[in-house]
């Protein structure tokens, strides 16, 4: 085995041993471990680099040198924001020092050896792409243009939750694997996705870009790369269809609501499905380091994204088994093992990591078997045996909500035809095809028994399955160009079409709707049998709940929801709104705190900011203290926010509150639970302004202040 190979795996386990040490350092908070911690990591710097120095001594395949290349400079780069960027990198400096100085080392050694021969090849490669595929250039420019529409939507919800987590934990990490759990977002395993965000999100801040806009601007990266690679994808695998055939596939996964009609969100789901499909090509390419980067990254993005690789090395053991009939069972056994190892290293390195860390679903199987075999008694088990309702909420939002079920009933046709005809393919296509519909099955088994909300972002993963699925079938059982060029064309129409409007009978019969004022919203199923009020878990009428459940992460499934927003946008830029003017709110249920939820996105009254030259409400985020941060930094006003009930009593507080400012605005919304709210009675309306967007419409009722 070459010097280079060996420094190479070695580093892998050096940064892996470090890792897991990290994160029993991070229980034990001891300085000495830390110290060993630390030199475990220095070892992996040195080894990494010391891999790249003679890796650079002897011939190789230039993809082998561009994979590296890659590697090395997001890495070098991802160590250079820290140090240079972070709050207090003099914190740790020697170690910050060494990652900068080697990481660097490492991507130069490697560039001044190879980049003769480098660039050539990128450069015949982009001067091909740019007249052989046109359409794909054209999709990524129409993308980018579109996807400028995100720079000014609220972060709601869970994305808040994502957001907030990567931006407070900007200045969190020391440059060593003392603080690992600095990367954690939204109380998942996201460091892979979360390192991508530093990456932009730190030296824009220097530059005064705000982190809202710097976590579009790399999810706007990771969108692109994702579109390309899915399109490289088809030109591997379909050698039948043609260019525009190819392109109206990548058009249908690029414009569909699971990726540019939720692309507004801030979430891990997102990093998965781009992890995923980066791992899918460089499966089809044969790009190892590339294959593991993308493994490694896959699975630190959420911890159910373990699963699809390991389905997918299953899928592809049994092919391997039942196809290699010339060897004895040990030796395929030995061969598939050997030629994935980085499947293997992946999910070993991973579930180490959630076993020693206790977190996600690993610490709740852990539970349960102290339960079940140890006899524990434990506070809380998550609901393994639920109602069959809650399964058929999850098949819906995973094979027929948004035209999907027009995907899904060809995709049917075609496995039937699969099992019928046995069309001929590659060994490459067949393999990929198996390994494909195992991750699939083994994730959609995953997702059926055990009990988590049914958000539509979480079925991000079965877009890059379905689209796969589609294009197997057009190249394989349609000889019609005209049929294999329309049928593509009619999906992405229909997909992008419900970006925007859900006119799919399928899912409006199948989810909640409710009246928004100017038309009917419908929402996703959050919950089957269980809603969440001010104080916790209840039983409940869901149709009664919309606004506390529904409405904020369940309008989450296309771009219908931004409409909301730009309707209270409107209205407070119409009064001319200051820090002498209140809003009053109805409370949806007990908590006023529900109503900003719903409506806002975020559930803290006092945390909303008005800013009248851009127009535009912003959130200002707490620090792990609980303090409010960004409040010198946000030009413009407080939003002034008045509880209207509390309880189906009138709130005496707010009235009395109300002679504190010039003006009060009873804001006024279709989905208000009261057909008239206890506060307006014998209330005096002085003006009434009605703000309508697509099928939104608010009201904004100016009161005549209470008497005192």
């Amino acid at each position: 085995m070459p010097k280079d190979k060996k420094l190479y795996i070695f580093s892998c386990v050096m940064l892996a041993m470090s890792f897991a040490l990290g994160l029993v350092n991070d229980r034990l908070k001891s300085s000495v471990f830390g110290h060993l911690v630390n030199a475990v990591y220095i070892l992996f710097l040195l080894s990494f680099m010391a891999g790249a120095y003679f890796y650079n001594q002897r011939k190789h395949k230039i993809h082998i040198t561009i994979e590296l290349l890659i590697t090395e400079f997001t890495g070098a780069m991802f160590f250079t924001m820290e140090f240079l960027f972070n709050g207090n990198p003099r914190q740790n400096i020697v170690v910050g020092t060494a990652s900068f100085v080697l990481m660097w080392a490492a991507f130069f050694i490697t560039f001044i050896k190879q980049y003769k021969e480098v660039f050539p090849v990128i450069g015949k490669w982009l001067s091909g792409s740019l007249s052989k595929h046109i359409l794909l250039w054209v999709i990524l420019i129409v993308y980018a243009v579109m996807f400028s529409a995100n720079y000014k939507v609220w972060f709601r919800g869970d994305s808040f939750t994502y957001f907030s987590a990567a931006s407070l934990n900007l200045d969190a990490w020391d440059n060593t694997m003392n603080t690992v759990y600095a990367f954690m977002m939204g109380g998942h395993l996201t460091y892979s996705y979360n390192m991508i965000v530093n990456i932009f999100m730190l030296p824009l801040r220097g530059f005064g870009v705000s982190e809202e806009i710097s976590i579009r601007i790399a999810n706007l990266v990771m969108s692109e790369i994702t579109i390309a690679l899915f399109y490289a994808v088809t030109v591997r695998l379909f050698r039948n269809l043609s260019a525009f055939s190819r392109a109206m596939l990548t058009a249908a996964f690029t414009f569909s609501p699971l990726f540019w009609g939720i692309s507004y969100l801030a979430s891990s789901d997102f990093a998965l499905l781009c992890f995923f499909t980066l791992f899918i090509f460089a499966y089809l390419y044969d790009l190892k380091i590339m294959k593991l980067t993308a493994l490694t990254g896959l699975c630190f993005t959420k911890e159910t994204a373990v699963l699809l690789p390991f389905g997918f090395f299953i899928g592809g053991l049994i092919f391997a088994m039942r196809s290699s009939k010339e060897l004895k069972p040990s030796e395929r056994l030995r061969k598939y093992a050997n030629e994935n190892i980085e499947i293997i290293t992946a999910i070993l390195v991973f579930t180490s990591a959630m076993i020693i860390g206790q977190r996600g679903w690993i610490h709740d199987f852990h539970n349960i078997l102290k339960e079940y075999i140890l006899g524990e008694e434990i506070e809380h088990l998550p609901d393994i045996v639920i109602p069959g309702h809650y399964q058929l909420f999850k098949l819906n939002s995973l094979f027929t909500a948004h035209f999907m079920w027009v995907v899904t009933a060809l995709i049917v046709i075609y496995l039937i035809f699969v099992l019928v005809k046995k069309p001929v393919r590659s060994s490459k296509a067949n393999a990929l095809l198996i390994s494909l519909l195992f991750s699939g099955v083994l994730y959609y088994a995953f997702e059926l028994v055990y009990f988590n909300y049914v958000h539509y972002r979480y079925s991000q993963y079965n877009l890059l399955i379905m689209m796969l699925l589609l294009g197997f079938m057009l190249d394989e059982m349609v000889s019609n160009n005209l049929i294999k060029n329309l049928v593509p064309v009619i999906v992405a129409s229909l997909f992008l079409t419900e970006c925007y409007f859900t006119v799919d009978p399928v899912t409006r019969r199948t989810w909640n709707t409710f009246d928004s004022g100017n038309g009917e919203a419908v929402t996703m199923q959050m919950y089957f049998y269980q809603v969440k009020n001010g104080i916790g878990y209840i039983e409940g009428d869901r149709n009664t709940v919309v606004c506390t459940a529904f409405l904020n992460d369940g309008m989450d499934h296309n771009r219908e929801i931004i409409g909301l927003q730009r309707c209270v946008e409107e209205g407070l830029r119409e009064i001319g709104y200051d820090d002498s003017k209140v809003l009053v709110l109805d409370s949806y249920g007990e908590f006023v705190s529900l109503t900003c939820l719903g409506l806002l996105g975020f559930p803290e009254r006092h945390s909303f900011n008005w800013n009248p030259e851009l127009a535009r409400i912003r959130i200002k985020y707490k620090d792990v203290t609980g303090d409010l941060i960004g409040d010198e930094e946000l030009p413009g006003y407080d939003i002034n926010i008045l509880e209207s009930t509390h309880y189906d009593k009138i709130c005496e507080e707010s009235l009395e509150e109300e002679s504190l400012y010039n003006e009060v605005y009873y804001l006024d919304v279709a989905i208000n639970p009261n057909d008239k709210d206890l506060y307006l009675e014998g209330r005096e309306i002085i003006s009434t302004r009605v703000i309508t967007d697509g099928i939104w419409q608010i009201r904004l009722l100016r009161l005549k202040p209470a008497e005192a």
